[in-house]
């Protein structure tokens, strides 16, 4: 159960990282960004097509990571 809890961490971590790559462009065009989306990518696309980005003027926001770190952390809850 620790193990999996660690692991449950160590991919929170992750998406945290992800939504700075994210608001970092040069960041996400470097091989840590494009690794870091790898990786999050198969989390973050059932999220993705089922909600739609957030329109804040010129700017559109993704707010998928938000939503699977709220179901991560539940998961964690569970298993605690």
């Amino acid at each position: 159960m620790e193990l999996l809890r660690m692991a449950l961490d160590i991919l929170l971590t992750i998406l945290v990282v992800r939504v700075f790559v994210d608001f970092l462009p040069p960041l996400g065009a470097s091989g840590f960004g494009r690794l870091i989306t790898r990786l999050t990518d198969p989390l973050l696309a059932p999220v993705q097509r089922i909600l739609p980005q957030i329109s804040l003027g010129d700017a559109t926001v993704d707010v998928s990571a938000l939503v699977v770190v709220l179901l991560l952390n539940l998961v964690m809850n569970f298993i605690s």
